[in-house]
This record gives C-alpha cells, structure tokens and sequence, in this order.
C-alpha cells in the first residue's frame, strides 16, 4: 500500500500494477468468548495488530487501485510453520506454498507481466522477454 501511495503521490504514476508477496501468516484460532480473559486478548494483540495492517492494505488496494482485478494481486499463506524453521520438512512445506500460489495466482501475475512489456517494449515483446 505504501510503495503504492509514493508512487502516485510522490511520482505522480498513474499506471501502477501490484504484486503483493506475504510472508505467511499463523492459521487463525477462534477464542471463546466464554474463557476468554485479558491475557487471552494481551497474547493475541501482536497478531490481531500485524494481520490487521495487511488486511487493511489489501482491502484499500483492491478497493482504491483503478481496474484493480487487472493490476494488482495479492500472494499470502496460511501455514503453522514458523518463517525461522529451517528444517527439511518446513522447508518442503514453504515451497509446496510458493508453488500452489503459484499455480493460483499464474493468469494475473503473467497478466500483469505481459502488460507492463507491451507498455515499455510494445505488443511485438517476446512472451518470453
């Protein structure tokens, strides 16, 4: 959202595209209501404050970005693997993410891609350019 803003505020652009690349979030636990206590909302407000920030972004870029389905696109996961574990197995995990976002996400980032190679080099650009 920020880069976004500097560029058309501080950089007066007007064709801005958007690929947003998370870095994971912890998959969300209900708390009930009934047990929940302070220290249930003190543990989770570091969460509740990062999550926040990044739903807030993504919602203001879908909402505010012009033709925003065409040029921007947002790439997050939800996975109990913490970003500091580097064993085998939560390394294979991070990359099976990488590879399914991938797969979802394939048609917009390329679509994003081929437009700002069409805008620079022309519509003759290479697909491969």
């Amino acid at each position: 959202m920020y880069a976004y803003e500097i560029a058309r505020n501080y950089h007066n652009k007007t064709k801005i595209r958007v690929v947003s690349l998370g870095t994971g979030e912890k998959t969300f636990k209900e708390i009930d209501p009934e047990s929940a206590n302070v220290a249930t909302f003190v543990s989770k407000s570091g969460e509740f404050m990062m999550n926040m920030d990044s739903y807030a972004a993504h919602n203001y870029l879908k909402t505010f970005m012009p033709d925003a389905k065409n040029t921007y696109v947002r790439l997050q996961t939800t996975s109990d693997i913490g970003m500091d574990k580097i064993d085998k197995a939560s390394i294979n995990g991070l990359q099976a993410d990488g590879a399914r976002l991938w797969t979802e996400n394939e048609a917009s980032i390329t679509k994003i891609l081929r437009d700002m190679l069409d805008e620079r080099y022309g519509s003759t650009a290479s697909a491969t350019a």
